[in-house]
């Protein structure tokens, strides 16, 4: 009969195998090869003890491994019940399991912690063989004792490392979920900040512009009546002045919702940024265009624009430039606008200066919507930020417009600024002044 190399010259085998007839060895070689098994990983390096429990379950026989798995000596070991070497709390399970291996019928490994006389404890599995005799009525009990402190510890490990992990994983579930949610109410700001910007505009235009331009009238009548040369010149003087808010107060109204934006296509809304840019602040805004919006949802516009109106502004106070780049081109399934600039430029990874919450916020907005955001800069070196939201069915103007706008897709994605890459552009024009009569 073949043997397992590790069972017969585990000492639990020799001392029980003395005792046991062919049938009997048999059946008790199947059983122990069985649970040594469970435990071949463990066992290299590890103390292996045995000992012989009689009918009372007293410690007859023992090695040394196993006095020193009991923290004792041999002699101190002998005689004690082995009940008396765990916790009372698992003696009960221990003479149930040591009962269970008497009647014949095979019981797992049973694991329990060992007390030591001199304190602490030791993890420990029991693998028990009966020995039955015709002149006894109880059998005796062969049992192995195996420490497996340290698969314990690897367990405990384990169990802690997938608490962490089930912890973190529940971490990024909810990180996820209030992610979502900030981006669905960022969504919806959106579209309620240009409602709000679109009403107020709508108080200053017909209410307080209007107004104004009615006291202008009325002061340009009394010009007309007999007044001494004092009192013309001062109403000569209140008048400029009412002309003078009423032209802050349209371009007010134009800033914070300008009518071009929801009625024109957003090629023209970028056109008035352009010209109002050049003109209010003196940028030099040259525009391209190779795409159109015709299939993209308000909020995208609203994004595009006002990303569009965040990057302008950012030129003309941080970066020191005079003139400025914006393109609105198609690449892939997106709808981008790309503004770029020779001025001072910056670290993106850094987010000290001012325009970092503005570009927070921005991507955050574009995020909501499934939209991008690139940002090419470095200091002294001029920046070029595109933003784009989804439009899978935005169509090109023409041939030549298509090919202008792939060539800057390129240009966009190898980091070159070559002014050939994108439509020639128009200049920012300037617009007359505001009606003031």
């Amino acid at each position: 009969m073949d043997s397992n190399p590790e069972i017969s010259t585990n000492p639990a085998f020799h001392i029980a195998s003395s005792r046991l007839d062919d049938n009997q060895l048999s059946g008790a070689r199947q059983r122990l090869e069985t649970a040594l098994a469970r435990y071949s990983g463990v066992l290299n390096g590890t103390t292996v003890g045995h000992v012989t429990l009689d009918g009372s379950d007293i410690i007859v026989e023992a090695t040394p491994e196993a006095a020193q798995l009991a923290g004792t000596t041999l002699q101190k070991l002998l005689g004690q019940r082995m009940d008396q070497l765990v916790r009372a709390h698992d003696r009960d399970q221990l003479r149930a399991y040591l009962n269970t291996i008497r009647s014949a019928t095979f019981d797992e490994p049973f694991t329990v912690e060992l007390v030591r006389p001199t304190g602490g404890t030791i993890h420990t599995a029991i693998i028990g063989v009966a020995e039955r005799k015709a002149e006894q009525k109880v059998p005796l009990v062969h049992a192995t004792l195996i420490d497996v402190s340290n698969q314990q510890k690897v367990e405990e490990d384990l169990r802690m490392v997938r608490d962490q992990i089930e912890r973190h994983e529940q971490s990024e579930r909810e990180l996820g979920w209030y992610q979502d949610k900030l981006r669905s109410v960022t969504s919806q700001l959106t579209l309620t900040e240009e409602r709000e910007r679109r009403r107020i505009a709508t108080i200053l235009h017909d209410r307080i512009s209007q107004n104004l331009v009615s006291a202008n009238m009325l002061l340009g009548v009394l010009l007309d009546a007999r007044l001494s040369q004092e009192q013309s010149m001062q109403i000569g003087d209140v008048r400029r002045s009412i002309i003078e808010v009423i032209r802050n107060t349209r371009d007010l109204v134009d800033e914070l919702s300008p009518p071009v934006l929801h009625e024109q296509p957003l090629e023209t809304a970028l056109e008035w940024m352009a010209e109002h840019f050049s003109r209010i602040y003196g940028l030099q805004v040259v525009l391209a265009c190779s795409a159109d919006d015709s299939s993209l949802p308000q909020d995208g516009r609203v994004v595009l624009f006002r990303g569009a109106q965040e990057l302008l502004t950012n030129c003309y106070r941080h970066s020191a430039a005079k003139d400025a780049r914006m393109v609105l081109f198609r690449e892939g399934r997106h709808l981008c606008v790309t503004v770029e600039d020779s001025g001072a430029g910056f670290d993106p990874e850094k987010r000290e200066d001012h325009r970092g919450i503005g570009l927070f916020l921005l991507r955050e907005r574009l995020q909501s919507l499934g939209g991008t955001m690139e940002i090419v800069s470095r200091p002294g070196a001029g920046t070029r930020v595109t933003i784009g939201v989804p439009a899978a069915h935005a169509r090109r103007r023409s041939r030549s417009a298509d090919r202008d706008g792939a060539q800057d897709a390129k240009t966009k994605k190898s980091g070159e600024k070559t002014d050939s890459a994108q439509p020639e552009g128009r200049q920012g024009r300037k617009t007359p002044e505001a009606d003031t009569t």
